[in-house]
């Protein structure tokens, strides 16, 4: 689960599912505050792509890619 939006607007958290464990894992946040984002997984990476911005009024294009090896979250290219 990417972002989502609270008390103070967008946000940025990442949450990992473990079906093992049974158990939701707080992973690094993304780069980018927002919410209603759309996600998808392609070779072993996470795909955040686009979503409302800060105080949930502002829609921004930024794509941003997690790797769960490494836990971090780099800048990608803007969605056209």
């Amino acid at each position: 689960m990417i972002g989502g939006l609270g008390k103070e607007g967008a946000a940025s958290n990442l949450f990992v599912y473990d079906p093992q464990k049974d158990l939701w894992e707080t992973k690094r946040s993304a780069i980018i505050k927002r919410d209603q984002v759309n996600a998808f997984a392609a070779d072993g990476k996470l795909y955040a792509v686009a979503g409302r911005e800060k105080t949930a009024d502002k829609s921004t294009n930024a794509v941003e890619i997690y790797n769960p090896k490494t836990d971090q979250w780099e800048q990608g290219p803007f969605a056209t």
